[in-house]
């Protein structure tokens, strides 16, 4: 599993969507990234390679400011993790 760099991340790259998640909802260390329709996910790291650990606020920040919203980062984040998508209620 390669890390992606905070310096380097974008909202978008061809098409696909990126999302931060706050790891420790997923009982994972540290802030991940979950690509729009890729399983799997991706470690968070500052330019020395060190894991960053957002604040949940933090997360939710760059998210909205990526065009998301809580539900497209809910879809996201189980689809990465290869599990069943939320119903609408």
């Amino acid at each position: 599993m390669e890390n992606i760099k905070f310096s380097d991340l974008a909202t978008e790259v061809d098409g696909v969507r990126f999302a931060l998640v706050y790891g420790n909802s997923l009982g994972l260390t540290g802030t991940v990234v979950v690509k729009d329709n890729t399983q799997g996910y991706y470690p968070l790291v500052d330019d020395d390679g060190a894991v960053l650990s957002l604040t949940r606020e933090e997360v939710d920040a760059w998210n909205e400011n990526a065009g998301l919203s809580k539900m497209n980062v809910v879809t996201m984040t189980l689809n990465s993790m290869n599990m069943r998508k939320p119903q609408e209620v």
